[in-house]
C-alpha cells in the first residue's frame, strides 16, 4: 500500500506539530527535496552533508557544532 502511493508520487503531508517534532521549515524543506519523483530532482549525498554541516545543533549541555 504505501510502496503503491509512493510510487505514484504521494508523499506524507507536513504534520500539524512539526515544529514541535524539530520539523522547521528548514528541515522539511530538505526532507521533501529528497522525496522528489524524479530522482535528478533530488539533492546528492554530498548537497544534504553540506547544508546539514551548516545548522547549529543545539543540546541543553552542548553549545552548537559548526
Amino acid at each position: 500500500m504505501i510502496m503503491s502511493k509512493i510510487q505514484k508520487g504521494e508523499r506524507p503531508n507536513r504534520p500539524q506539530e512539526a515544529q514541535e517534532l524539530g520539523l522547521s521549515d528548514l528541515v522539511w524543506d530538505m526532507v521533501d527535496s529528497c522525496w522528489q519523483q524524479d530522482p535528478g530532482h533530488r539533492p546528492t549525498i554530498t548537497d544534504v552533508v553540506e547544508l546539514l554541516r551548516e545548522w547549529p545543533v543545539f543540546s541543553p549541555s552542548m553549545e552548537p557544532i559548526s
